[in-house]
């Protein structure tokens, strides 16, 4: 505005562009499959691949929870 006095501008937002914030992923890549209780000692437990390996299975939500945009602007003068 001049020598004495300006104007400054700050703008923060959190999720703006509404993407998803994935914080968690589905970790196990096999399931064992339990040969019953009829089973000898050598009988193996078989391993089953599981589909949804490495898919995201929750979304994180910071800061409150809600998932929301959030945008904030604030002006200060200085003199």
């Amino acid at each position: 505005i001049g020598e004495r006095a300006a104007i400054e501008l700050i703008a923060e937002s959190f999720n703006l562009f509404n993407r998803s914030n994935f914080n968690g992923f589905n970790g196990t890549l096999y399931d064992a499959v339990n040969p019953g209780v009829n089973a000898t000692t050598d009988t193996p437990i078989v391993l089953v691949r599981r589909a949804n390996f490495g898919t995201p299975n929750n979304d994180g939500s910071p800061p409150d929870g809600t998932n929301a945009r959030r945008f904030q602007i604030a002006a200060r003068f200085r003199f």
